[in-house]
């Protein structure tokens, strides 16, 4: 029996097949659970840039170089299009939330699906929805709990949103004790868009014959197209969405959101009929009213725009935030041009930069191209992406 670091396997099923091959017996009588993660960082806009095995890689040699741990600190990761990498050896505790680690004959299976799926960020769908439900059905067929990160508490406080805040437990949970989840079976495959029937006064074509969805056009998918229009694109608005289009039991697969994108477009299509809803007191009612994104971050950045403050999201603020904004002010969210040096912060790398703050020449591919700052110091940051230290002059 012998465990493959960085082994990649297409799906869940070709993973599954392996790890019961080899570990089944040691799961049951080791393994104590299912924690379920998600990267954060790096998330959906790493791809197609890097693979997923190259992203994997990436985290090994920050959580070794950087957080001083012996290995990765995940079993697995789960790729965007549900592609699996093996990391930390299943016989050796994981490093996976403070106080929930276990043992060394009883611990957790630990993955990390790679997306950030809080609100209004990536989706989570199709392949690696799938692919990560499979694992999981099959550690809670074999009466392992299945843990999200933010259950484990500390102090009885969530250490995180992990795996996201728009993943909902409940719903993962029915999906995972469905058993069309099965090994050897596809839920997620494709199927022809299915006929639905608009509710009234939803903006559809009411005075068509035919209650199908309107036939989807162009090459964004919905999340890309959603985001295109400053739409929030996650799980949850696109579920409302679903069922204000007669969409049921929305799960975010392929023919669902094709249909879905098909309202959606015709809709965009159609003239406005008014400046959204004037009745609200609501800046978020509004804001969606519109189809404008209604995040908390986003709101944060028109408040800014608009001469606001310090935006915290008093109910002052926001009421001064919706006159500005029923009153013509532009909703488009302008970019900062001055690099802001703080953790989180992204930046690009000068096409002047020669070297690195440790010394290296610094390669022209890697310039012009956006980075998340990992760590600030007073002349210098690390880029997250590319694990290296670049001097603040040479960014913008």
């Amino acid at each position: 029996m012998s465990w493959v670091k960085d082994k990649v396997f297409t799906n869940a099923d070709e993973f599954l097949n392996w790890l019961d091959s080899k570990f089944g017996d040691y799961i049951g009588k080791h393994i104590s659970e299912n924690h379920v993660h998600h990267t954060w960082k790096p998330n959906h806009s790493n791809y197609p840039k890097y693979t997923t095995l190259q992203l994997h890689k990436n985290m090994r040699n920050f959580h070794v170089g950087t957080n001083g741990w012996d290995d990765i600190a995940q079993n697995i990761t789960i790729g965007k299009d549900g592609d699996i990498v093996t990391g930390r050896d299943i016989r050796i505790i994981p490093i996976s939330a403070k106080g929930y680690n276990g043992s060394t004959s009883w611990h957790p299976f630990a993955y990390e699906m790679i997306g950030n799926f809080d609100k209004g960020n990536d989706s989570f769908e199709g392949k690696q929805l799938e692919s990560a439900i499979k694992i999981s059905r099959y550690f809670h067929k074999k009466g392992k709990p299945v843990k999200f990160h933010r259950e484990l508490l500390i102090n009885g406080k969530q250490p995180k949103t992990c795996p996201g805040t728009g993943i909902d437990k409940n719903w993962f949970m029915g999906l995972v004790k469905d058993s069309k989840y099965d090994i050897g079976k596809s839920p997620s495959n494709p199927t022809p868009a299915p006929s639905v029937k608009p509710e009234t006064n939803t903006g559809t074509n009411s005075s068509s014959s035919s209650n199908k969805a309107p036939q989807a056009t162009g090459s964004l998918g919905l999340v890309d197209w959603m985001k295109s229009k400053g739409m929030d694109s996650s799980f949850n608005n696109r579920s409302k969405l679903a069922t204000k289009y007669g969409i049921k039991n929305y799960q975010g697969k392929a023919d669902q959101n094709t249909a879905l994108l098909g309202f959606l477009q015709n809709d965009n299509n159609k003239p406005a009929a008014s400046k959204g809803d004037m009745k609200t007191t609501s800046i978020v009612d509004y804001l969606n009213s519109i189809g404008v994104n209604s995040s908390f971050s986003n709101r944060k950045k028109l408040a800014q725009q608009n001469g606001i403050k310090n935006y915290s999201g008093t109910p002052q603020q926001n009421l001064t935030l919706l006159n500005k904004l029923r009153n013509g002010n532009s909703t488009k969210t302008a970019t900062n041009k001055t690099p802001v040096f703080k953790v989180n912060a992204k930046v690009k790398i000068k096409s002047s930069a020669k070297k690195y703050a440790t010394g290296q020449n610094i390669p022209s591919s890697v310039k012009g191209k956006t980075y998340t700052i990992q760590q600030v110091k007073s002349d210098r940051v690390l880029l997250k992406e590319i694990y290296s230290w670049v001097k603040k002059n040479d960014l913008a």
